[in-house]
């Protein structure tokens, strides 16, 4: 039986959580009938990809915001959109390319036009958000959703009885973190890992360690990430956040570590995980299933599809997003109760092991690679 060749197509250079779905995912891939080929700009995440015997094939997209309503920016995304089909369309030809998986708008856009162009399965990924004329005007042969509440996109567009679907949470390899147990470790570090944008809810991360450090005062605090879109920012929210940190008077206390690959490293300075975000298109982070492998408590925000992994007060602690003095008082409860986080601690990480599995992950993915394939 020959190889199933399947393309992935991604948009970005660096590694954010649907890159390292992708990285979790090949280490997870044990069928040797299946052959990844990573279509992806230069970069970190290419250089990941590599590393792990994959094969890449550069690509640089032509990026247009379309989320303004304005004529001229749909006819110039548009017109790069088709410009790219045809492009990756000859990469298909090349390398026999028998389905395409595509994790972010680009690639959903463009998966579509080859599904029409090159009469090839296509696969949507959904990780973030979208815009609804995706939903309404493309179609792939399956939709896979990391999160259940991104079935309400489809719901509202009366279109989830006419699109074929399913949700299939992210998966990590537990195993990489076993031997991880920073939670009792002192100086006590309370750590926030991700993007560096407005949205991730770091001005209340902020506020809020100003307010724990007048109690705590030995507490450091860690930021670790970057600008993923760095064309666009340009460095400016870096620069407003070490504004932020000097207005707070804290610059003792608070470190922007920058972007740090494996993850694996970071886990065993960190004793508590802050997600603040209150960004509604927040599926399913992988830095949540990465701390509850690590034994690590959580504490996020009850936005997108968190209040799907997290259980407050058994596999974590839920609190309301843009509000810093829920943060305080969180760190406090930690801090103050040590054997019921230790036992939050035992419950997460075993649902991550029972739940979050790479391995199956990639399982489920290869089965529905067949399924399609054989329709």
């Amino acid at each position: 039986m020959s190889k199933v060749k399947v393309l992935y197509i991604d948009e970005v250079s660096r590694i954010g959580g649907g890159e390292t779905w992708f990285l979790n995912f090949i280490d997870g891939l044990k069928n040797p009938d299946i052959e990844p080929i990573l279509l992806c700009p230069e970069g970190p995440f290419e250089e990941a990809a590599r590393s792990k015997g994959v094969k890449v094939i550069p690509y640089n997209f032509r990026f247009y915001d379309v989320s303004a309503h304005r004529f001229w920016k749909y006819i110039l995304f548009g017109f790069f959109r088709v410009w790219d089909s045809f492009a990756i369309g000859r990469i298909i030809r090349r390398y026999n390319i028998n389905l395409v998986h595509t994790v972010n708008t680009n690639g959903h856009v463009i998966g579509s036009l080859i599904r029409t162009f090159y009469s090839k399965k296509v696969v949507w990924h959904i990780h973030h958000k979208h815009q609804s004329i995706l939903y309404r005007f493309f179609k792939p042969d399956y939709i896979v959703f990391v999160a259940q509440f991104r079935l309400k996109k489809l719901q509202s567009l009366h279109l989830k009885n006419k699109r074929k679907y399913s949700v299939l949470y992210n998966g990590i390899d537990t195993s990489l973190y076993e031997t991880i147990n920073s939670f009792e470790k002192q100086p006590l570090h309370v750590v926030y890992v991700g993007r560096l944008l407005p949205e991730k809810g770091l001005e209340t991360f902020l506020t809020a360690a100003s307010l724990i450090v007048k109690k705590y005062h030995d507490v450091k605090f860690n930021i670790y990430g970057e600008e993923i879109y760095d064309e666009v920012l340009k460095g400016q929210y870096t620069a407003f956040l070490k504004q932020k940190i000097s207005e707070l008077g804290l610059d003792n206390a608070v470190r922007l570590c920058g972007f740090v690959f494996p993850q694996t490293e970071i886990f065993s300075s960190i004793n508590i995980f802050v997600m603040p975000s209150y960004r509604i298109g927040e599926s399913c982070p992988m830095v949540i299933l990465e701390s509850w492998a690590a034994g690590v408590p959580v504490i996020a925000t009850n936005v997108g599809g968190i209040p799907e992994l997290v259980v407050d007060k058994e596999t974590g602690f839920l609190i309301p997003p843009k509000d810093p003095q829920a943060i305080a008082d969180a760190v406090e409860y930690v801090i103050e109760n040590p054997d019921t986080v230790r036992k939050i601690i035992e419950n997460s990480r075993r649902v991550v092991r029972e739940r979050f599995d790479y391995r199956e992950n990639a399982r489920q993915f290869v089965k529905l690679y067949y399924e399609l394939l054989n329709e």
